[in-house]
């Protein structure tokens, strides 16, 4: 349990929220008891090999790469994606401090990916 307690306060804040609105703050500032529940969370999804589908859902947000060039180009475009605090940075954070390899999880995440 110290693991994940360790990975929820060693989030940064300052970061948006995914399409489930929970920010680092939420998570830094809760009740301890979500430590306890992300933990369950994190046991099960290994022990069956299922990431819930809302850890896939991500925000697409485009971003003009240069603001002289023609923005009617897509080319001209890049973009950020904004996904779930818990199944970016706990997950990622919970796998390097469990030994557990990243890609794991990401592969059962993205799953369209592999």
């Amino acid at each position: 349990m110290e693991d994940v307690d360790n990975a929820v306060r060693s989030l940064k804040f300052g970061k948006a929220s995914g399409a489930d609105g929970i920010t680092t703050q939420h998570l830094r500032h809760a009740h301890f008891s979500i430590v306890l529940h992300l933990k369950q969370m994190f046991h099960l999804i290994l022990l069956h090999r299922y990431v819930p589908d809302e850890f896939g859902r991500s925000i697409i947000v485009p971003l003009l790469n240069d603001r002289h060039g023609d923005t009617g180009k897509l080319d001209n475009y890049g973009g950020i994606t904004i996904s779930s605090v818990i199944s970016s940075d706990v997950t990622s954070t919970q796998c390097a401090s469990t030994s557990t390899s990243t890609s794991k999880i990401y592969k059962y995440k993205y799953k369209y990916k592999y």
